[in-house]
């Protein structure tokens, strides 16, 4: 015995299409959510993270400035 497809192929398309969209629409929102968040939390504190290190080690010439922060000096400046 063969089944028949109920619905229409006209509104059966038209569900798929709702579908996709839908599907396609919360990619884009979660992607840049999550591109903005992990800029903001990852990127920069991995800058600042890098940064530290680099002078902790001895790599960068650098002077801390009295509120904490850290002033990356030029290679020909003393």
């Amino acid at each position: 015995m063969v089944v028949e497809n109920r619905i229409p192929k006209k509104e059966h398309s038209m569900i798929d299409l709702t579908v996709a969209m839908a599907v396609l629409s919360t990619a884009f929102v979660f992607t840049a959510l999550g591109f903005l968040w992990g800029f903001n939390r990852g990127f920069l504190s991995g800058v600042d993270t890098t940064t530290e290190l680099l002078a902790i080690e001895g790599y960068v010439k650098h002077t801390r400035l009295e509120n904490g922060e850290l002033k990356l000096r030029k290679l020909n400046e003393e």
